[in-house]
């Protein structure tokens, strides 16, 4: 009888662990299943990640308007190149300070070249507007100052530039010397009765013409002047050549670089000295 409880107790005992066993057995064949569920789906997320593009896709208009720019600047460049070619660079200081400017211009369009290679590699990154806006404004600025400068090289070829030298000292001569906000005015008779007048940037060339006029009668100035344009001003040197000449004066101009400097001298045959 004694025996016969034992043997009981050890066969419930024995079902018990049996089926602990099982059930951790199938706990695990869960979690194993669950397991290999998961992972082809965190596969495909990062897939989804990796594959696609990290920055917006540059839309076709916006590589249309690039390249419309690139063939602007390469037009422009172009034209540049030409009349450095064909313009020959002679003694004559109005021909080289137009020249100066030319070389000046195509420097600009080589830097403008570079950041225009630096948007091509932006745009794929979804580039802002106001790069596009930047570029433009610069292609603008630089076919504008190339057609002030071939205006100057016409009118230098139709003879229209005057190389000045004063001969008379008692010819009562002012020089009237230009800049981009003020001008100088000087007798060249008397260096020291001279005086100075400022005036807006964007004034218009007959009206700084009769404002020069004004000066100079307020100073017992004479009819004949010499211009002397800076390249910060010579864009309109023509247009108030004309003005001056329309009002009654003897003009004749010259164009100077910035650093030349006007000084008295003794001898009367120059009138300005680097």
């Amino acid at each position: 009888m004694g025996r016969r409880r034992q043997e009981n107790a050890l066969s419930l005992f024995a079902f018990q662990d049996i089926i602990t066993g099982v059930a951790g057995v199938m706990l695990f064949i869960l979690l194993l299943l669950v397991v290999q569920l998961a992972i082809p789906a965190a596969q495909k997320v990062r897939s989804e990640r990796t594959d696609g593009p990290l920055f917006p896709v540059a839309s076709d208009s916006d590589i249309e308007h690039l390249e419309q720019l690139r063939e602007r600047l390469a037009s422009l460049r172009s034209q540049t190149e030409d009349r450095l070619e064909v313009q020959s660079i002679g003694a004559d200081a109005t021909l080289r300070e137009l020249h100066k400017r030319l070389d000046e211009t195509l420097a600009r369009q080589q830097d403008l070249n570079r950041d225009t290679e630096s948007l091509a590699e932006q745009i794929t990154t979804n580039a802002s507007s106001d790069e596009f806006q930047r570029v433009e404004r610069e292609v603008e600025s630089m076919q504008n100052e190339l057609a002030v400068i071939e205006a100057e090289l016409q009118r230098f070829a139709g003879g229209e530039f005057i190389t000045f030298r004063a001969t008379d000292s008692r010819a009562d001569v002012w020089l009237v010397d230009v800049r981009r906000r003020s001008a100088e005015l000087m007798s060249l008779q008397d260096p020291s009765n001279n005086d100075r007048m400022e005036f807006e940037e964007s004034i218009e060339p007959p009206t700084l013409a009769k404002r020069i006029a004004e000066r100079l009668r307020q100073n017992q100035g004479s009819l004949s002047v010499v211009l002397l344009f800076r390249p910060s001003a010579a864009g309109g040197a023509s247009e108030l050549l004309r003005a001056m000449r329309s009002l009654g004066y003897n003009v004749a101009l010259e164009l100077l670089d910035s650093e030349t400097q006007i000084i008295q001298q003794p001898s009367d045959r120059g009138v300005a000295a680097p």
